[in-house]
């Protein structure tokens, strides 16, 4: 992206930048009369603008019926529900793979993208449980782990070969 200055040559100035991403500007100030030049160098990270459930619903689904837009709907009757396919930033009219289930380090595990510019108030919770119910969460059951965009929520116990493991990711949306 660029940088845009709303009066360059000033002291005191606005920067406007046309992408997220991460900045280095040098600044070099020339004071009257010749003396020398003072310059230093900063960096500025710009996060992407994050969009909220409904925004991204009327972008991607519009054309559907409301009981279709709802986040536990699936749009595309792929088996991921609109509020998963929000997070992870797939098309929600498109039949697309979810969360992935892996084997990491002997481990079931869950491997999820989450996508940069989603709500910061929607919460991702990896669950896991020996039957479809009740699911259990957080750091007594699972580890966490990430690049980048990419998550893996692993179980903290080795499978075993007679106990049945789910996994699963809940997404859950501000009240409007």
């Amino acid at each position: 992206g660029t940088v845009n200055f709303t009066a360059p040559n000033n002291r005191d100035t606005d920067a406007t930048f046309t992408a997220a991403g991460v900045y280095e500007l040098r600044f070099t100030a020339t004071p009257p009369g010749g003396a020398p030049d003072a310059s230093d160098t900063v960096t500025i990270t710009v996060a992407a603008p994050f969009e909220t459930y409904a925004a991204w619903t009327a972008r991607t689904l519009s054309g559907y019926s409301a009981a279709r837009q709802a986040a536990n709907a699936d749009a595309d009757n792929d088996g991921v529900p609109n509020g998963v396919e929000h997070v992870m930033a797939t098309d929600p009219a498109v039949p697309t793979a979810g969360p992935q289930l892996i084997i990491s380090g002997g481990k079931l595990a869950l491997r999820y993208n989450v996508s940069a510019t989603i709500d910061p108030a929607i919460q991702i919770i990896p669950q896991i449980g020996n039957a479809l119910g009740p699911w259990q969460t957080g750091p007594g059951f699972l580890t966490m782990s990430a690049t980048g965009t990419t998550f893996i929520a692993s179980d903290i116990n080795n499978l075993g070969a007679s106990v049945k493991k789910f996994m699963r990711l809940m997404v859950v949306l501000p009240q409007p």
